[in-house]
């Protein structure tokens, strides 16, 4: 299994850096991310863009078996959907893979149970709990856009009443076929020219971003009864495993040495 990170400069240039400390605590995350993890998967793929490319491979060095540059595809796009860029990745893999996000460090190799899934993520977030998913808010938006796209499995899943996202802090499988389809339909939902009219008019585009990855990716999975394994039964950290999140200020682990 391959490990892949992703980088969409935009997001970052725009209002992503502002989460971090410091530059410097952004590339220190970056550098233990890559060097944690390539310890269990040391076949890593970075996808970026060009000034990503500059920044961690010709900047601070980052190592990896293979760069791409096929995200200066979205040069265009609003870096208010800041997730696209990992999206767009999902889209690309043709063999099993696990995308590793930035602000988490894999501290041991992931379970057989994960490696073996057809799809696995991080954890669950019901929206009882977490109210910044939304899908309503995105339904009211395209109402008023004839011709707007949602996919089967989000109109079926929307009857549910006990609905949850996925949290991609980590995600990955094994069903490439499934993954493919899934990160396809996430794109198109921002990319279909009747829904783009609309969705480009609000302000909340951010916190819809969720809704357009990890609440879809759970009406996937629901829909097509595939096998998804989750590392975590809630938000934190375990042993595999830490987020570098706290309070929406990301700051990097005090004492790793305790989870190992």
């Amino acid at each position: 299994m391959k490990a892949v990170w992703s980088f969409w400069t935009k997001p970052f240039e725009a209002h992503h850096h502002s989460v971090w400390p410091s530059a410097k605590h952004h590339l220190l995350a970056w550098a233990l991310s890559v060097e944690t993890a390539r310890q269990h998967y040391p076949d890593t793929w970075l996808i970026t863009d060009d000034a990503g490319a500059r920044m961690l491979v010709d900047g601070i060095g980052l190592q990896f078996n293979r760069v791409s540059t096929e995200l200066n595809a979205l040069a265009q796009h609003n870096p208010d959907w800041w997730a696209i860029g990992k999206v767009y990745a999902y889209s690309l893999q043709t063999e099993p893979f696990v995308h590793i996000d930035s602000d988490v460090f894999l501290w041991k190799r992931l379970p057989e149970r994960l490696e073996r899934a057809d799809v696995f993520a991080q954890n669950p977030e019901p929206l009882s709990a977490f109210t910044h998913y939304r899908p309503e808010r995105l339904e009211q938006a395209l109402d008023h856009s004839p011709g707007s796209w949602l996919p089967d499995e989000w109109r079926w899943y929307r009857r549910m009443s006990n609905g949850r996202g996925e949290n991609c802090g980590i995600f990955g499988g094994n069903r490439i076929d499934f993954i493919n389809r899934f990160a396809s339909a996430s794109l198109r939902m921002d990319d279909d020219p009747a829904n783009h009219r609309q969705l480009e008019l609000l302000d909340d585009k951010p916190t819809l971003m969720l809704v357009i990855e990890q609440y879809l990716l759970s009406a996937f999975i629901e829909y097509h009864t595939t096998s998804a394994v989750l590392l975590l039964e809630k938000s934190g950290s375990n042993i595999y495993l830490t987020r570098c999140e706290i309070y929406g200020r990301q700051t990097l682990p005090r004492r790793p040495d305790i989870l190992t």
